[in-house]
């Protein structure tokens, strides 16, 4: 749990210690007044019970300043707590493959980041704290009733415990039924916004209605899991409730019994209930963070132990990639066969091939993406495996036919965010005859901006990067005529560079050093 307070350790540190010293006074308080209310009504009135009242006047002025002052370092603590949550979180994500997060979807990410990180934040902090809180409180209240009454404090003590005996089990029933829900709740988020993400495409089949009839598909699946949840959670919140009510109930008779047959002190009467109901609170609140705890305690562990995501600064110098009896298939399908080349340094190759002949699969094992593979692919004379996959990625770039844009400065867009960078962009948006764009516009502004000049920044944040060697995947399909003969050309003129360029359309092989058909290949 630490983990989540390693930049904000001494702050912990005096916000616990406020908190704890702002539950100890109304104890001490509720002590002094009990001894004061017992004297008045047996008539003994001393100098004692008038410095009584100063202390007691004391003892709340200071309750109240204690309990301002813990608030406010609470709130700023929670703040520095939940920026290092989702820092987390974000740091789980960054260091995931790009295989899982296609796998899982981004909207199970998202689900992390807007309720995983609330529910966190509410369980390790709000009920951590709180827990903490009453813990003391109710150490010191205990320490009153014994003063007290001794035989009360024990008898109250055993009825709440063997009261909250059952409701604590089935706290952990709840937190099971929480931990389903939400992760029935991660796979729906994920689905309403694959719904999104297909909006377009139902749009200009003219069947809209598709997108709403399988939105509310998802909404109504999400009503009736929140239903379902939410009757088992009542059924045991009710039976929780009873058994805590019949400690009350019971701790009551015991203290009516005491103050008519024992003859206790009135100011019994004032402050034991008081202390009594700290007592049945704290086992509420024990009861709600061991729920909350079982449902969360997979992911409070999770975004705990993630190490910080480091960028990698080492590359490989390519000298050649070497494939030797490459085989690959899925599901019993086989999709690579006896595959044998030689990428070299410098070389240019096309790979073509229609659907299904396994290009973008290919493609996947020579970024690390899938490894499941028999064969052997050599970088360099070195196991492709056994290449530390951060050295690797920062030795190429890959592009794809997507256009990955950011509601950011066309700057940050290229650089991704590399600071006095400024003649390196414009020389990158030049190559891609981007050259009369302002880098500091923001691209949301940018109304013109077409899906091809979208491609192009792509390709700019290539050239920026000037990485030796660039994978495509289809990434050239947006661009117009002009500009994909512009930009292949940049790119095969350059000695330097190793390109691999997998497409469907391949207008000028003669451009190349190799073209490697797959489907004659395999057959």
């Amino acid at each position: 749990m630490t983990k989540y307070f390693k930049n904000a350790k001494l702050l912990l540190f005096f916000a616990i210690v406020v908190s704890l010293i702002a539950v100890a006074l109304p104890s001490v308080l509720i002590y002094f007044i009990s001894i004061f209310i017992d004297n008045v009504t047996l008539n003994k009135i001393t100098d004692f019970e008038n410095n009584s009242i100063i202390i007691i006047a004391i003892l709340g002025v200071l309750s109240i300043l204690f309990l301002y002052l813990s608030y406010f370092l609470k709130d700023k603590l929670k703040m520095k707590f939940n920026v290092q949550l989702n820092k987390n979180i974000t740091n789980v994500i960054s260091n995931l493959s790009s295989k899982e997060v296609e796998t899982n979807k981004s909207g199970t990410y998202l689900f992390w980041l807007k309720q995983r990180s609330q529910i966190i934040s509410q369980t390790i902090f709000d009920l951590g704290f709180t827990f903490i809180n009453m813990s003391f409180s109710l150490l010191f209240s205990l320490i009153v009733l014994f003063f007290l009454s001794w035989k009360i404090a024990l008898i109250g003590l055993s009825i709440t415990i063997v009261c909250a005996f059952i409701p604590l089990f089935l706290s952990s029933l709840a937190g099971n039924l929480h931990a389903k829900f939400n992760d029935e709740s991660e796979k729906n988020i994920s689905s309403l916004k694959n719904c999104f993400d297909s909006f377009m495409m139902l749009y200009y089949l003219n069947k809209e209605d598709k997108f709403t009839e399988r939105a509310n598909q998802i909404f109504e699946k999400n009503l009736n899991l929140v239903k379902t949840k939410q009757n088992k959670v009542i059924l045991l919140e009710i039976i929780n409730s009873s058994f805590l009510l019949i400690a009350d109930i019971s701790f009551f008779i015991v203290l009516g019994y005491y103050i008519y047959y024992e003859n206790a002190g009135i100011g019994l009467l004032f402050t034991i209930p008081s202390v009594f109901s700290t007592l049945i609170y704290f086992f509420r609140i024990t009861i709600y963070f061991f729920q909350q705890y079982v449902s969360t305690k997979e992911y409070i562990k999770l975004f705990a132990d993630v190490k910080e995501h480091k960028i990698e600064n080492k590359l490989l110098e390519f000298n050649k990639l070497e494939i030797k009896d490459l085989h690959f298939n899925y599901e019993d399908k086989q999709i690579i066969k006896n595959f044998n080349f030689v990428f070299e340094k410098g070389k240019k190759y096309a790979i073509i091939g229609p659907s299904g002949s396994g290009k973008s699969t290919f493609l996947k094992i020579l970024l690390k993406e899938i490894e499941e593979y028999q064969g052997k692919i050599l970088v360099n004379n070195q196991d492709l495996k056994n290449v530390d996959l951060k050295v690797w990625k920062n030795s190429f770039t890959y592009l794809d036919s997507k256009d990955f844009i950011f509601n950011d400065t066309v700057y940050n867009n290229v650089s991704l965010w590399e600071e006095n960078k400024f003649e390196k962009v414009k020389e990158a948006l030049i190559k891609v005859n981007l050259k009369n764009v302002d880098i500091n516009d923001n691209v949301d502004k940018i109304i013109n901006l077409s899906t091809g000049e979208r491609q192009k920044i792509n390709f700019a944040r290539h050239f920026f990067r000037d990485k030796k060697v660039l994978f495509l995947d289809e990434a050239l399909a947006n661009l117009d005529k002009e500009n994909v003969i512009n930009i292949e050309n940049l790119l095969l003129e350059d000695p330097s560079l190793t390109l691999i360029n997998v497409t469907h359309h391949l207008k000028e092989p003669q451009k190349y050093d190799y073209v490697i058909n797959l489907e004659d290949l395999w057959n």
